[in-house]
């Protein structure tokens, strides 16, 4: 990491330097919402096309000739799955993640956009999700629209942690630009979802809230972002029955830190969770930890942070700046959109108390410029250990997760750090 002295020589040093890949954030900002108004912020999942029957029907064949033509099969959908979408009649729609993403990048982007266009948009999104919430369960909650396999298979609409924090964020973000009351409601709702709607794993003073109401997973990502939404909603809303909940969720995770500052996604403590590290979901991790500090102020969570950067920087983050998807170890390293998204997003937020991270910061949106800019403004779904890219625009997995990134990177430049000076980034002022 480079020291606070260096920052700003450092960063004017970088902002000199010739790229071809050279577009000011604010740009591609303007260039990704105008992509997206045109298909009224609708889109394709990545899950669309597991989700059909037909890929179902090939993802159980046994035999051995069943198996390898049902392989090759798959990935020739896959490698043109814009193709395969339209032949298979899967229409273009809102996700309900997406949509709470959205509320969030346009509570930040009006100096790019214009307040009122950013209202609008937030009005829309708002409007959608309350006409489109699970059903059958306490308070607000969403989920995805398809069928998913964990340990246990989710159907459809069935409400999870995660999506349902996104989207709380999204209407706390949304109220803090508008002061609109009403948003205040809906995060009420999405709290009480949280805090009881869920199934809680108990371990002494500590619990774990589940994915979803269905299983009894302790998946950490969902864990911390859970209790980081309901840390900042609570003081938001000055209710501490939810602190309490965010507290014992928030220290549950925290005990379970691996020596190196990482989290596998799984807790191990029962031997079967799923020993697996990625780039996305660390920086979930990450986040969420750095909201709880900042909310707590209790320190062990700062050191947390710290110590969970040092490896992420190692394990993800290459000297180029590419952002692989899993860590080094892992042979045949790609990149994924998701994964570039995080990698701007979680040191654009930690940048007011970490400002060494504007270094990476800057080698990771350059490196995300070059090889996954597609030319109408959108963003690809991911790149292959041998460069090939699928240039598919997903709109949950890359284009909503890109708006939020560009949005909080751009909003660097009105940051002071304690100095003077401030942040100059790959045409962030």
């Amino acid at each position: 990491m480079i020291s606070k002295s260096d920052l700003c020589m450092g960063s004017r040093v970088a902002m000199a330097s010739e790229s071809k890949s050279s577009i000011s954030v604010d740009d591609a900002i303007i260039r990704l919402d105008a992509w997206l108004e045109e298909r009224n912020w609708q889109g394709h999942d990545p899950y669309d096309l597991r989700a059909i029957s037909f890929v179902r029907f090939l993802d159980k064949r046994t035999s051995t000739f069943g198996r390898r033509w049902a392989s090759r099969i798959r990935r020739a959908l896959f490698r043109h799955s814009e193709l395969a979408l339209k032949l298979l009649r899967q229409h273009p729609r809102e996700i309900p993640k997406a949509m709470g993403l959205f509320m969030s990048s346009y509570s930040r982007l009006g100096k790019q956009l214009g307040d009122d266009k950013c209202c609008r948009v937030i009005t829309r999104c708002a409007d959608w999700l309350l006409e489109n919430q699970s059903v059958g369960y306490p308070g607000n909650s969403w989920g995805y629209p398809f069928d998913w396999q964990s340990a246990v298979f989710i159907p459809k609409g069935t409400p999870s942690i995660v999506v349902s924090s996104t989207v709380g964020e999204g209407f706390l973000d949304a109220h803090a630009m508008t002061g609109r009351g009403e948003y205040l409601n809906i995060v009420r709702g999405v709290c009480e979802f949280i805090a009881t709607g869920l199934n809680v794993t108990v371990d002494g003073d500590a619990s774990c809230l589940s994915y979803t109401p269905l299983d009894y997973l302790c998946v950490h990502n969902a864990n911390l972002m859970g209790a980081a939404f309901l840390m900042r909603a609570s003081e938001e809303l000055s209710c501490g029955q939810w602190r309490t909940t965010a507290l014992k969720a928030a220290e549950y995770s925290l005990r379970m830190q691996n020596p190196d500052g990482s989290f596998y996604y799984e807790s191990q403590e029962s031997g079967k969770g799923r020993a697996h590290r990625d780039i996305y979901h660390s920086g979930f991790e990450i986040r969420a930890l750095y909201q709880i500090w900042k909310v707590t102020g209790d320190s062990r969570y700062y050191q947390a942070v710290h110590r969970y950067l040092e490896f992420y920087q190692s394990a993800y983050i290459r000297s180029d700046g590419a952002p692989v998807r899993d860590e080094f170890n892992q042979p045949n390293a790609s990149f994924d959109i998701h994964g570039c998204a995080e990698a701007i997003l979680c040191p654009s937020t930690l940048i007011p108390d970490f400002p060494e991270l504007a270094a990476q910061l800057h080698l990771v949106t350059e490196w995300t410029f070059s090889h996954m800019r597609n030319s109408d403004g959108s963003w690809a779904y991911c790149m292959d250990s041998q460069g090939r890219v699928d240039r598919t625009p997903y709109i949950r997995w890359g284009q909503a997760w890109m708006l939020r990134a560009l949005a909080q990177a751009a909003d660097i430049e009105s940051r002071e750090l304690g100095r003077k000076e401030k942040v100059e980034l790959c045409g962030l002022v």
